[in-house]
């Protein structure tokens, strides 16, 4: 998950200027967001500084979404709040692609692996990077 922003482009509309930050926003997922926070925080990707910031009243400044399957409650207003803008979101239970997420993952044989929802995707003006398409499950 954080090579995620490495494989996907953002259009430059998505930031307020060149030196705006990407913020990367975990709702839940406690092991999995201090596993982010320690090693994507401060980093530099695309030339941009990622910021990791944390709850549900930073959803107008994320570039990038994880919902933790403990936090799926705030699925919908996750959705609500980031409807119309190019905003990635990740979450990691089964329906979360159901409910308009564009990664999920899931386990199969032991193995973590990630589904695209390419129609939640298609929607927004982000682009998917050949490399993350050619590893994922596609749905449409």
């Amino acid at each position: 998950m954080v090579n995620f922003p490495k494989n996907v482009r953002w259009p430059e509309t998505a930031f307020q200027n060149l030196d705006s930050p990407f913020n990367f926003c975990l709702l839940g997922g406690e092991k999995i967001s201090e596993t982010v926070k320690h090693t994507i925080h401060n980093n530099i990707v695309n030339g941009r500084k990622v910021l990791v910031l944390t709850g549900s009243s930073v959803l107008a400044q994320c570039h990038m979404i994880f919902i933790g399957a403990d936090r799926k409650d705030l699925a919908t207003l996750v959705f609500s709040a980031v409807e119309g803008r190019d905003v990635l979101t990740v979450g990691d239970f089964s329906e979360f692609s159901d409910s308009g997420g564009m990664i999920t993952f899931f386990t199969k044989k032991s193995r973590v692996k990630i589904a695209i929802d390419l129609a939640a995707v298609i929607e927004t003006n982000l682009r998917l990077s050949a490399r993350l398409i050619k590893m994922a499950k596609i749905n449409f």
